[in-house]
C-alpha cells in the first residue's frame, strides 16, 4: 500500500488534443464511476485527438488515474480509456482502450 503522497506524486501522462471542457464532462463521469469502490481522487488528462464517430459524436482519449482509500493506505489504478460522448456533448460511455 502507498502513503497518501506516494500515491499523488508520480507525474500523469499527457498528449494535447482534447478540449478542456471534453475533459471535465469525461472526468465527472470517471469520477461517478469510481465513487462505489471508495476512490478519493480521479485525475484525467489528454491523451491525444479527438476522433469523430459517424454519428456526429466523438472518441476522447484520456489517461485517467484513481486513486482508492484502501485499509493500510491508498491503491492508485491508472489506464488510456476512450470517452464517447454522442452528438448533443454528452458523455455516453467510457471504454478501455484494449
Amino acid at each position: 500500500m502507498l502513503t497518501r503522497d506516494e500515491a499523488s506524486s508520480a507525474p500523469v501522462k499527457q498528449i494535447a488534443g482534447t478540449p478542456r471542457r471534453v475533459l471535465g464532462a469525461c472526468k465527472k463521469s470517471v469520477a461517478q464511476a469510481a465513487m462505489p469502490y471508495g476512490s478519493t481522487q480521479v485525475i484525467v488528462r489528454s491523451y491525444g485527438k479527438m476522433k469523430q464517430l459517424e454519428d456526429g459524436g466523438y472518441l476522447a482519449p484520456l489517461f485517467t488515474r484513481v486513486t482508492y482509500k484502501r485499509r493500510g493506505g491508498y491503491e492508485v489504478r491508472q489506464a488510456p480509456i476512450w470517452c464517447q460522448i454522442d452528438a448533443s456533448g454528452v458523455v455516453s460511455s467510457l471504454l478501455d482502450t484494449a
